[in-house]
């Protein structure tokens, strides 16, 4: 098998496949007369026009180009096959058994594929051409010039282009496709159609399947069949019949500059559908008229190509005839969508058995549902939204806008750029809710008025105590609230994804008594307090609650609770369950009070503190934490402790007379600071160490049955380190051991 050419050595190259464009091969087109003969086996003979062309015995693949012609060529594909010959340009062209490729001249040519085996790719080039497609059809290019593009005979595939021109463009099936390119273009078939700029004309026959045209720019003319057909028209002002179908009908439908397809009619042009019989879906705008004849048919309406605010009473759209921008709009049962203008529109919507959307768009809009549900969108503007007695979906977009939603449960959506301060937000009777739709970054509503709100449903939420209190309902993964006073969440049902509340640095009583957890068990809650007065009370759960500023009071209820007071004078009642109370030596304030309640309760404290005027009530355990922390407490504070872990770190005993600690620890290390001490260890039954430091009065210390380790320091010391290997260290007085 051979590779003939009577020019250059083509690169690679390709058929075309549906869509998928071909890669042109490299041919003659010169004038010169060549010869190839391909001998035996299956040869591929790339010529050009007057070659003479022998494929063999075995028959040959056939490329070839008449460019070098100087008029227009006759080429039958299919009296080459079966031994036959046909010459052109002087050349004779004889044993081809397939031809690949056809590249017609620049003038008018007639080129046929084989009606009965497959189609060569057939490129007309210049002039007014007539090209066809054999059964199973490749591509056609009309080129320049006034073409005319069959793929009657195709009943397989087959796209065909007109280029430029006014061409003519012949469908086979519903696989074939056609594409008119400039100029003023027929189609007849089915399938799918596209007409490139100019006033294109569509003519659509009957076939099995249904067609898909595309009218593209200019003034076009399209003749539907009975098949359910999708025509979009375009831009400028086109004509559409639907005729017999469920037809899908746009007057526009183009694509933008990233490529994406909008099938809205943003223009102001005067176009025509005419469903015709069957159930019909049109898409028209401002100034259109749209017919829906026969049947249930739905509308969807652009009022984008106004050029000033439109006043649409839409009620007489369903079953009734209504004027706008000149056009007129008949026979229509259903409208789902109405799209506003860029100005301040008024509109009043139908009432249907469906859900019917409308969205504003730019400018200061009044949108008023029907008397149906609706979905009442006000995008930019100051807009007035006005729902229904039925459940309507509102969102009032940005702009300061003004939400009722009248009767019905309602859902008003609020975005996270939506302009929210000074709006007011009226749900009207029934159970109505507001749904914040960012789930990355905080809705902070507190700026609007909410009335007759009763439910919020989110993600991370700011609202005001009185927004939270009114409510029944809320979901939300946190909640800040922005201003203090007394909220109380009795009779609440409470979704909390992540369990943390924030207040305000505004004074806050915060009361949880009475809620309702939505997840129906216990939920551990996170409270993060401001910087202001707070009373905070929550349920019997583990509960976290940091006290930030402020004097607080924190009744934390049952359950293991953790509470940080913060800074202030921090008042804690830590309820059943075994709490812990972390205290911070920066943020200590004398008289605070720490109450654990009943269970195994522990207070931790870090940095340097003196919590020897605080009240301690049922602490049991002290743990000493932190890089260079330090205690100091009372004599009576430590009586009160059953387990002490001082971590290296010292505590420092403030107060004089009898000590006694009788309980247990990890790391018992103490120093005494009022003189004449007498500290009692004896009651200590398990540590890992024990030391104690006297002062310089005259102590007493007594140790436990453990390896104590005790120094008097300065003063006459009585050091008895009872049972145990101890240390006993005297100092500088007269010392007993």
């Amino acid at each position: 098998s051979d590779t003939l050419y009577s020019g250059s050595v083509s690169p690679a190259w390709s058929n075309s496949y549906y869509y998928i464009a071909p890669i042109a091969p490299v041919l003659d087109t010169g004038t010169e007369v060549d010869t190839l003969r391909g001998g035996a086996g299956y040869d591929m003979l790339f010529a050009g026009y007057g070659d003479h062309v022998d494929g063999g015995v075995d028959g040959g693949a056939l490329l070839i180009s008449f460019q070098g012609a100087g008029a227009g060529v006759v080429f039958d594909v299919s009296q080459l096959y079966n031994g036959g010959t046909v010459t052109i340009g002087g050349g004779t062209i004889v044993n081809i058994s397939t031809v690949l490729w056809v590249d017609g001249t620049n003038f008018a040519d007639t080129i046929s594929g084989d009606v009965g085996n497959n189609s060569p790719d057939i490129r007309g080039f210049g002039g007014d051409d007539q090209l066809s497609l054999g059964y199973y059809g490749a591509n056609l290019y009309g080129g320049e010039g006034n073409d005319i593009l069959d793929a009657r005979n195709s009943s397989y595939g087959g796209y065909l282009y007109g280029d430029a021109g006014n061409d003519t463009i012949y469908l086979g099936s519903a696989t074939s496709a056609g594409f008119g390119g400039d100029g003023e273009d027929i189609f007849y078939g089915s399938g799918s159609m596209e007409g490139g700029a100019g006033n294109d004309i569509f003519n659509i026959t009957m076939s099995f399947y249904s067609s898909t045209i595309f009218g593209d720019a200019g003034n076009d003319l399209v003749q539907g069949h009975d098949r359910n057909d999708t025509v979009y028209g375009g831009a400028d002002a086109d004509t559409i019949h639907g005729n017999g179908g469920n037809d899908r009908l746009f007057s526009a439908g183009a694509r933008d500059s990233l490529g994406l397809f909008d099938d809205l009619d943003h223009g102001s042009e005067r176009d025509r559908l005419f469903g015709g019989d069957g159930d019909d879906y049109m898409s028209i705008g401002f100034g259109d008229d749209a017919d829906g004849g026969i049947g249930t048919n739905t509308l969807i309406l652009s009022l984008a190509g106004a050029s000033t605010g439109v006043t649409l009473n839409a009620t007489a759209l369903v079953g009734g005839s209504v004027t706008l921008g000149g056009g007129t709009i008949t026979n229509v049962q259903v409208v789902p969508t109405i799209y506003g203008s860029a100005f301040d529109d008024q509109i009043t919507l139908p009432t249907q058995s469906s859900l019917i959307t409308v969205y504003g768009g730019a400018g200061a809009d009044r949108l008023t549902a029907g008397g149906s549900g609706a979905t009442l969108n006000g995008e930019g503007g100051d807009d007035i939204l006005i729902g229904s007695d039925s459940a309507d979906t509102i969102e009032g977009g940005e702009g300061l806008d003004v939400i009722s939603g009248l009767g019905g449960n309602d859902v008003i959506r609020v975005q996270a750029g939506d302009t929210v301060v000074g709006e007011t937000i009226d749900g009207g009777a029934g159970i109505d809710t507001v749904f914040l739709s960012s789930s990355f970054t905080t809705v902070d509503i507190s700026g609007a008025t909410f009335q007759s709100i009763e439910e919020l449903s989110g993600y991370y939420i700011a609202a005001t105590a009185a927004q939270i209190g009114a409510l029944d309902y809320l979901s939300a993964n946190s909640i800040s609230l922005t201003t203090g006073g007394s909220l109380s969440l009795a009779g609440l049902t409470l979704y909390l994804r992540d369990g943390r509340i924030t207040l305000s640095d505004f004074a806050t009583v915060f009361d949880m008594t009475g809620v309702i957890n939505g997840y129906g068990s216990a939920q551990p809650l996170i409270i993060d307090s401001g910087a202001g007065n707070d009373v905070i009370t929550t349920l019997d759960t583990a509960d976290t609650i940091n006290g930030g500023g402020g004097d607080d009071v924190i009744h934390s209820g049952d359950g293991a609770d953790q509470l940080a007071g913060g800074a202030g004078r921090d008042t804690f009642d830590a309820g059943a369950g075994d709490d812990r109370i972390f205290v911070a030596g920066a943020d200590f304030v004398a008289g605070e009070s720490y109450d654990g309640g009943e269970g195994d309760d522990t207070l931790t404290v870090s940095g340097i503190v003196d919590i020897s005027s605080a009240t301690l009530l049922s602490i049991e355990r002290i743990f000493v934490d932190g890089f260079g922390s330090g205690l100091s407490m009372t004599g009576a504070q430590l009586a009160g402790i059953g387990y002490i872990d001082t971590r290296g770190y010292q505590v420092t005993l403030t107060t004089s007379g009898r000590i006694a600690y009788a309980g247990t620890g990890d790391s018992l290390r103490f120093s005494l600071a009022a003189a004449d001490t007498e500290f009692d260890l004896s009651g200590v039954t398990s540590a890992s160490s024990i030391s104690v430091t006297g002062n310089n009065g005259n102590d007493t210390l007594i140790g436990s049955g453990l390896r104590d380790m005790l120094s008097g320091g300065a003063g006459n010391d009585r050091i008895d380190g009872g049972a145990g290997f101890d240390d006993m260290y005297g100092g500088t007085g007269d010392e007993i051991f």
